[in-house]
């Protein structure tokens, strides 16, 4: 496995996973704007790295960014998505993509990092890694779709 920075030139391989990504999980409903997707990638205050198989094909990605507390001047790092293909699930992309964020947040100067699951793709399983990474659960989230009022 190795694991690749984004590069503009990679576009179309992070788009094809995220797609992947959104039709898997819960966001198969949501709006896709893949130019947003793209603008997105190339902020300085984001992370993107994307991971290549023996085959050296494109099967994982990470994205997350840097901002500063809504109340305060701290830098955190979150999560922004994750996803490994289902046919590479169980091996290490999850545990060293997380770890590459983590040297990322920790150089740019973050003082913690907020990562979280929402595509409710093995949750438990998920949570379980997190915790063996030294991610403590701090909450819950939860969804609801919102019908749209009639005119």
């Amino acid at each position: 496995m190795q694991l690749v920075r984004y590069r503009t030139e990679l576009g179309a391989h992070m788009l094809r996973l995220g797609h992947l990504m959104k039709m898997e999980g819960t966001f198969v409903n949501c709006d896709w704007d893949e130019q947003k997707l793209l603008n997105l990638f190339e902020q300085p205050n984001v992370f993107c790295v994307l991971a290549k198989d023996a085959k050296n094909e494109y099967v994982a990605f990470f994205l997350g960014m840097v901002c500063h507390q809504f109340f305060g001047n701290d830098l955190v790092a979150s999560d922004l998505a994750m996803y490994v293909h289902p046919e590479h699930r169980g091996g290490s992309y999850f545990v060293r993509m997380t770890k590459e964020f983590e040297i990322w947040a920790r150089n740019v100067g973050a003082k913690e990092i907020y990562i979280g699951q929402s595509t409710a793709i093995n949750i438990e399983k998920t949570k379980s890694m997190f915790e063996r990474l030294g991610y403590q659960p701090i909450g819950y989230s939860a969804k609801k779709e919102l019908q749209r009022a009639s005119l």
